[in-house]
């Protein structure tokens, strides 16, 4: 997925693999930890990514994209919590 996604937004493989962490809810310095940022320039380069219109458009996008696909399950799971006697 991380290599499409780079694709779709002209991000390198790192880049890509933050806007997946970060789509997925992990904190930046985390999702930067596990995108293969080196230590020494992580902090930078969280402050760079989270700035760059390209990344927040790709951010953007996935989570828009995670969203569309799990709405009618959790749509679906709330109106048969709404509709449970016992909950």
């Amino acid at each position: 997925m991380s290599k499409a996604l780079a694709r779709r937004h002209d991000l390198t493989d790192k880049e890509a693999n933050f806007v997946r962490h970060i789509s997925e809810g992990i904190a930046p310095p985390d999702a930067a930890r596990l995108a293969g940022f080196a230590e020494a320039s992580r902090n930078g380069a969280v402050f760079s990514l989270l700035r760059a219109p390209r990344m927040l458009a790709a951010i953007h996008s996935e989570v828009r994209r995670k969203l569309v696909a799990v709405a009618p399950i959790a749509l679906a799971v709330i109106e048969r919590l709404v509709k449970d006697d016992t909950t």
